[in-house]
């Protein structure tokens, strides 16, 4: 975690964006409390560093294991207005074939400076399917009607989900592809993963999603 916070202070005093690639994404029931109360401190002492630069420190994130197809958005709290920190995931289903097809993803970068991806085209092998191929399964701006991949953007669509029972259904298709989610279970896992720890937010999180159209 020193390293994790002095290379996020270096991209907060350099006005850069940030991106953190793991393998357990860190999500209740995935990470002991501890340790991802832990992880945010350090995200959120980065973010009052970027804060206190005049800076604006944004941190997309690449994960795995869940096998399932997964965005999240976690708003950091802002040190000094009106400064917007967020930290946002990417979890990309697995090439091998438990629980879903195998999956493969393919990230968009602006240039090859750019240290955050745009946006992505999700690929998948129809195993069931006689003589399968893999095929363009779906690409996450157009598919979710979001300008790119940026933190701002995932955060939006994060809310969507939470409100629009449409939205979420699309969402749940590539995010479970052979068992169906219910609802509740779908807004309950939205709002862990926007509220980590289960503060007052995370409550008012869950009203919203019962009141959602």
């Amino acid at each position: 975690l020193a390293w994790l916070r002095a290379e996020l202070a270096a991209a907060a005093a350099a006005n850069q964006t940030a991106l953190l690639i793991g393998h357990v994404p860190p999500a209740e029931r995935l990470w002991a409390a501890a340790h991802r109360d832990a992880f945010f401190d350090v995200l959120q002492s980065a973010s009052a560093a970027a804060g206190g630069a005049g800076h604006v420190l944004d941190v997309t994130s690449l994960w795995g294991h869940t096998h399932r197809d997964m965005a999240f958005a976690v708003d950091l709290p802002a040190q000094r207005p009106p400064q917007v920190r967020r930290f946002t995931g990417l979890i990309a289903p697995s090439v091998t074939p438990l629980f879903v097809n195998p999956s493969a993803r393919v990230m968009l970068y602006a240039d090859g400076h750019h240290s955050s991806p745009i946006d992505y085209a999700q690929y998948v092998l129809p195993l069931r399917t006689p003589g399968a191929a893999w095929q363009l399964e779906y690409e996450f701006a157009r598919a979710y009607r979001v300008a790119d991949a940026s933190p701002a953007a995932v955060a939006a669509l994060n809310d969507r989900l939470v409100l629009e029972r449409g939205a979420r259904s699309a969402y749940a298709a590539w995010r479970e592809r052979t068992t169906a989610l219910y609802p509740n279970e779908q807004t309950q896992d939205l709002c862990a993963l926007r509220h980590p720890q289960r503060s007052v937010a995370y409550y008012a999180c869950r009203e919203r999603a019962s009141r959602g159209t």
